[in-house]
């Protein structure tokens, strides 16, 4: 089997070559399945104060990404909603799952539009975030596995979240889309509705 590391690096190689319109269909949906975690979030953080924006900005955003995916463009400013969403992006100095995975939602969102403003943005590496909260939720899970009454040693954290029944949902929807938006690099509204439906198994 091979190692988380591999899957990852694998996973990178086939982002990155993706069209722009394939790339938004992908991240548009990543982000999608992200956002009820985004939005427990952003309600904790707000207690119903000033930053109420952040869940329509972050809607807003999602549905621009879908419409590049269709289409290639839009009359939305980019470089704007980029901005803001930069503006909203929680940091990471809170331990908590819930901000990570709020902030994966942002950044997949980003990406979706970021593309289409950088065409020189390394756009690969990023899948990581797209799995991140699935693989941070599988890791509490490993972590509480007992060690074998054997005395053996209990395999490496890593490669036995590949063990785990979510991830594996994760990693194999990751290749699904990859492999049916690489040889759509203008992918039909039926290919993109399919994605997104799909990657919910992206949330944990």
């Amino acid at each position: 089997m091979s190692s988380l590391e591999d899957i990852l690096g694998d996973l990178s190689r086939g982002v990155g070559a993706l069209s722009d319109r394939a790339t938004s269909a992908l991240f548009a949906a990543a982000a999608a399945a992200l956002q009820p975690a985004f939005v427990e979030w952003a309600s904790l953080d707000d207690k119903g104060g000033k930053h109420n924006v952040r869940i329509p900005l972050l809607e807003q955003a999602i549905e621009i990404g879908f419409e590049l995916a269709r289409s290639g463009a839009t009359e939305a400013d980019l470089v704007d909603i980029l901005q803001r969403l930069e503006w909203i992006t929680p940091g990471r100095v809170r331990s908590a799952a819930s901000s990570t995975a709020a902030q994966d939602c942002l950044i997949c969102a980003d990406v979706a539009l970021r593309v289409h403003v950088e065409p020189d943005f390394a756009r690969g590496p990023v899948i990581e975030y797209a799995l991140e909260p699935i693989l941070l939720s599988a890791t509490e899970r490993v972590a509480t596995v007992p060690t074998p009454d054997d005395g053996s040693d209990p395999p490496a954290r890593a490669d036995a979240l590949l063990e785990d029944s979510r991830v594996l949902a994760a990693v194999e929807f990751m290749w699904f889309a990859i492999m049916r938006l690489r040889s759509k690099p203008d992918p039909a509204a039926a290919t993109i509705d399919e994605i997104r439906k799909r990657a919910k198994v992206l949330m944990p």
